[in-house]
């Protein structure tokens, strides 16, 4: 954003005035020893702050064919002059490099380093020695860009890319670890750990981000697939970096990236997934290990399956006569891949990134989902016909899957399956009390948009309208319930703490905290193993492990803590809290065991959802009142006060 600076108002007048009186010589400036020096001379006039700015502006006009424009653009840009101020300078620039109308650097002067203008481009503080090994690492670069040019093999530029990549990381995170002072880099650094944290110990992308891809390309979907299995064990070996740059080698080293094609698609093959911001689980002894593997297989498959469907799409695209080099083609090529791999786009919004991420676990990965349910907004995301086309094939091919999984599931298992997407389970195979989602996330988007276009909701089996008076649920109340489900494992912790219930309605206790550091195989396999009725654990594991999201429910459960009627206040007064909640215990598995039963029942299907709703209350009344019976409370309900005559 260097092109966008100016200096403030105050600065800007003295700096004019030192220019006009000659004070500031462009071509002195020009020939300064080093990049360091000029920092110095700069900070000298308008401070430390600007400094960087200012030299970074200058340094870019140094390196512009034509320095006389370049100069008087730099001027122009700090200092908003107007034109008669302007007329006065440009003649002074013009005298003094009247004969330099080329590039001023001389070749002794390019072995200089323009330090404050790769900070400004890359938002690094680099060394003299750090630049020198940049120039060295882009000399390879072109060196072995000369050599794919003359032979068509890329595997020593890929090299040379990811080792650029790898360099420029590792310098750009130097110094990063001192966060502690900082309130607002400590939450990011929270966050972003037990993000990465909870996304270890499993091999998920492949089910998970990459499921769209095994519906719409099952043939790349499967080697990709197999590929990060090796991986996972490399990474185990060798660590996560190897493993990673490795692969980045050779996807760079491919024909589409030497040639840019994928630059200008802006294909998400570089940085990590949003899951693994985090790197602190490298740190911790034993669990290192573990980390570094499921992280290098699961950004591992990202890059291969983004780079593997660019290539077929841009082979189908080429035999179609598109032009690839056209930049609106090439972007909308690449909002399909990323998209159907888990990386959407959200715009402007990126410029907030890091406080988004804080907050929720994977925005982007949300924004692909919608984008691939939604064919890309239908259509309005993209700009050319062919990827409006492939948007809508993509689309079908899924829906399509979804549903033959579906049926299939249905006849295997009758009544593992709800078509009603009004229901949480929708898009689900339920065995016992534990749910499969087989649509990779997508299916939380399809229940939202239909409660709120029709305005209902169906759970337990029974349709309920929103909005329909004291104790219903609102269209409000459906939509953040869905956001609070897409937070991060710290926030979610904030929303609990400000309840003082966790996100199932259980009371705050130190487990609840312990979760935020718990990846989430653990806690999928905490879930089956406290439930009888869930799925068999090791077939639920390897589920959970691959990215088929595992959720094991505990039997309807009420709350009588969460009931703010006088009843149940006086009954949890006359016996106190702990037969209270023993209380609450017995009457949830008395109406479990019955719903269980009479949810099969013939006669209770036939009803209408308004009668079943009665059947279920009334049920309830039963229960609750035996349960007061066995504890000797009868419930006196206070008189009603009577209203004065005013």
């Amino acid at each position: 954003m260097a092109g966008k600076y100016c200096l403030p108002k105050s600065l800007a007048t003295d700096f004019k005035r030192l220019l006009k009186s000659g004070e500031i010589d462009v071509d002195k400036l020009a020939k300064m020893e080093s990049s360091e020096a000029r920092h110095r001379y700069f900070a000298s006039v308008v401070g430390d702050t600007h400094a960087t700015s200012v030299n970074a502006l200058f340094e870019k006009q140094l390196l512009a064919k034509n320095f006389y424009n370049g100069a008087v653009n730099w001027i122009k840009t700090l200092t908003g002059v107007n034109p008669q101020v302007r007329r006065d300078l440009i003649s002074r620039i013009e005298k003094i490099i009247k004969d330099k109308n080329g590039n001023l650097l001389s070749p002794e002067d390019e072995k200089d380093f323009l330090q404050d203008l790769v900070e400004m481009k890359l938002g690094i503080n680099l060394s003299v020695e750090e630049g020198k090994t940049i120039t060295l690492l882009s000399n390879k670069l072109a060196e072995a860009k000369t050599i794919f040019e003359r032979t068509g093999k890329g595997e020593e530029y890929g090299v040379a890319q990811s080792a650029m990549e790898r360099f420029l990381s590792k310098t750009k995170t130097k110094g990063i670890s001192d966060w502690s002072w900082n309130p607002l880099k400590m939450i990011e650094y929270i966050a972003s750990n037990t993000k990465a944290i909870a996304a270890s110990l499993d091999n998920s992308f492949a089910l998970r981000q990459g499921i769209k891809t095994l519906f719409t390309h099952p043939v790349i979907w499967s080697k990709d697939f197999v590929k990060s299995f090796g991986d996972l064990a490399k990474g185990f070996k060798n660590g996560r970096d190897d493993v990673i740059d490795g692969i980045k080698a050779e996807v760079y080293g491919r024909k589409n990236s030497i040639n840019g094609t994928y630059q200008r698609m802006k294909l998400q093959i570089g940085g990590v997934e949003e899951s693994y911001a985090g790197t602190l689980g490298q740190k911790i002894p034993v669990f290192k290990r573990l980390f570094e593997a499921s992280e290098a297989a699961y950004e591992g498959m990202g890059i291969r399956l983004r780079a593997d469907l660019a290539d077929k799409i841009i082979e189908k695209a080429t035999k179609q006569g598109i032009d690839l080099t056209d930049n609106v083609v090439a972007e909308d090529l690449g909002k399909l891949i990323n998209s159907l791999t888990g990386r959407g786009s959200i715009g402007k919004l990126d410029i907030i990134g890091k406080e988004i991420n804080v907050a929720f676990f994977s925005i982007k990965f949300l924004k692909g989902n919608w984008d691939v349910l939604t064919a890309h907004s239908g259509g309005m995301g993209l700009k050319t016909s062919f990827a409006r086309k492939e948007a809508a094939q993509n689309l079908a091919k899924i829906v399509g899957s979804i549903a033959g999984i579906m049926v299939l599931a249905n006849k295997l298992y009758p009544g593992s399956v709800e078509s009603d997407p009004r229901s949480s389970d929708f898009g689900k195979i339920k065995i016992g009390n534990t749910r499969f989602d087989i649509t990779g996330g997508m299916s939380s988007i399809v229940v939202l948009a239909s409660r709120l276009i029709t305005l209902s909701s169906k759970s337990q089996g029974i349709v309920k309208k929103l909005n329909s008076g004291y104790g219903s649920q609102t269209g409000m109340d459906i939509i953040n319930s869905f956001w609070e489900g897409k937070l991060s494992p710290l926030a979610g912790l904030f929303r609990d703490l400000a309840k003082q219930r966790d996100y199932s309605g259980n009371p705050i206790t130190y487990k609840t905290i312990l979760k935020l550091g718990m990846p989430i195989p653990v806690q999928t396999f905490n879930e089956l193993m406290k439930n009888p009725d869930s799925a068999p654990v090791v077939f639920s594991m390897i589920a959970d492990m691959l990215g088929v999201s595992t959720n094991t429910y505990a039997p309807s459960s009420t709350n009588w803590n969460l009931n703010t009627g006088t009843e149940l206040k006086s009954f949890k007064d006359k016996i106190g809290e702990d037969k209270f909640n023993e209380a609450n215990v017995k009457f949830n598995q008395q109406y479990n065991t019955w719903f269980k039963d009479i949810k099969n029942n013939l006669k209770y299907q036939e009803l209408s959802d308004e009668d079943k709703q009665r059947v279920i209350t009334k049920r309830k009344d039963k229960i609750k009142n035996e349960i007061f019976n066995q504890y000797h409370f009868r419930y006196n309900a206070p008189k009603a006060k009577k209203i004065p005559n005013l």
